[in-house]
C-alpha cells in the first residue's frame, strides 16, 4: 500500500466511510465524494503545525528549517496564517518591548 493509498483510507475511516477502490490506488466515486467533502489534505499534516508554531512565536527561519524548506519564500507561501497570529504576534512583540533594555549609546568622539 503507497503513502496515497493508506493516507485516504485513514482519512475516510476517521470520518465514518469505509473505503472502496476501483482498483490499487483509484478511490470508487463515492469516497471520492466523501474525500472531497471532508478537505483534508497531506500537506495540512505540515501546514498546521507550522502555522501554530509562528502563533506561538517560534521566528520563521526556525519553522522553515523544522519543515525542512530551503527558503523563507517557500515557508511563507506554505503557511496559511490567521488572524489570530497577528494577535499572537502583537501581544509578543509588546512583551518583548517592555523587557528591551536599550544600551546607552558612546560618546562621539570629536
Amino acid at each position: 500500500m503507497d503513502v496515497k493509498r493508506a493516507w485516504m483510507t485513514a482519512v475516510l475511516k476517521a470520518h465514518g466511510h469505509k473505503p472502496t477502490f476501483t482498483d490499487i490506488a483509484n478511490l470508487s466515486q463515492q469516497s471520492r465524494v466523501v474525500l472531497d467533502a471532508v478537505d483534508l489534505h497531506f500537506h495540512d499534516l505540515g501546514r498546521e503545525p507550522g502555522s501554530r508554531w509562528l502563533e506561538r512565536g517560534v521566528d520563521l527561519h526556525t519553522v522553515r528549517d523544522w519543515l525542512g524548506h530551503t527558503s523563507i519564500e517557500q515557508t511563507s507561501t506554505y503557511l496559511a496564517g490567521t488572524v489570530y497570529s497577528g494577535d499572537i504576534g502583537n501581544s509578543l512583540f509588546r512583551a518583548a518591548s517592555k523587557t528591551f533594555i536599550p544600551r546607552p549609546r558612546k560618546a562621539l568622539r570629536a
